[in-house]
């Protein structure tokens, strides 16, 4: 396998497991001391063309993600297949649409994190009173 298509590997697998531990921890943090006002619901957009682009863009990542996988196995299929010094067109053309896919959901997804971590939502944790 090519040192190219080694980094090229690497580089999809560290998007993916960055995607996936954003997603788990629940986007990006908050200022020091502060808490969600609401820590059960997800803070909501301000209104509904807010809420259709959030649902849009969830179904793209989503679709986006399993292209990028189907493409990965198709990929790693073919250099464990094919011959030590060579390497198809078809699979650096896939590298290559795979390449295109990680940018544009790394963006939409830096973008997505951006809008949701919106510092009105956000409050003093309270202190003294329970």
């Amino acid at each position: 396998m090519s040192d190219g298509c080694k980094r090229l590997m690497v580089a999809v697998l560290f998007l993916v497991a960055l995607s996936t531990a954003a997603g788990q921890r629940g986007g990006g943090g908050g200022a020091a001391g502060l808490k969600p006002q609401n820590q059960d619901q997800e803070p909501s957009p301000t209104n509904n063309s807010d809420i259709a682009k959030a649902r849009a863009d969830r179904e793209q990542n989503i679709k986006d993600a399993a292209r990028l996988a189907q493409l990965a196995a198709e990929v790693k299929q073919a250099l464990e297949n094919g011959s030590e010094f060579t390497l198809s067109v078809a699979s650096l053309q896939k590298a290559e649409e795979m390449e295109k896919l990680s940018k544009k959901l790394h963006g939409r997804m830096k973008a997505d994190n951006a809008a949701a971590a919106n510092p009105s939502t956000w409050m003093e944790p309270s202190r003294g009173k329970s």
